[in-house]
């Protein structure tokens, strides 16, 4: 005969998780990581969004100083129209746009717009704008924009 304690641990082991525990126990989990997943990923686009904003701020800083470089001359030659208004300058300067085609190898949405122009009525300062364009998280557009002045010494 056996005694009760033999007893009871063969119903122990005879017992085990039901299906309708294990399900449970699913959807218990399930409800906690769907949270912290989007968490997650809504800290990583944001993350992306901010590099994204950085790389497009050392672009136009990388135009900046490529510009403040050359001569007051040699930039007025890119405005060959003498435009008042903002005219896109031929191809930029290649040293930014090999900064710009680094970084369209990771991320592939950059894009450069350099302008430039005579400030209206003084043609002895020349005004250039640089603007980046890049595609966000939520698929929108979003730009960066510079604005400076070079004088005629």
């Amino acid at each position: 005969m056996q005694n009760r304690s033999e007893i009871m641990r063969s119903e122990v082991s005879r017992r085990g998780l039901s299906l309708l525990e294990v399900l449970v126990a699913t959807v218990v989990f399930l409800l906690a990581a769907i949270p912290i997943y989007r968490a997650i990923s809504t800290g990583a686009a944001k993350e992306i969004d901010s590099t994204k904003l950085s790389m497009a701020r050392k672009i136009l800083d990388s135009f900046r100083s490529e510009i403040m470089s050359r001569s007051f001359k040699e930039l007025s030659t890119q405005n060959s129209s003498n435009s008042e208004a903002f005219v896109q300058m031929p191809g930029g300067y290649p040293e930014t746009i090999d900064k710009v085609l680094d970084i369209q190898k990771k991320y592939k949405d950059f894009r450069l717009f350099p302008e430039i122009r005579f400030t209206p009525g003084n043609h002895s300062v020349l005004e250039f704008r640089g603007t980046t364009k890049w595609t966000v998280a939520d698929g929108s557009e979003h730009k960066e924009e510079i604005v400076f002045l070079v004088v005629k010494p």
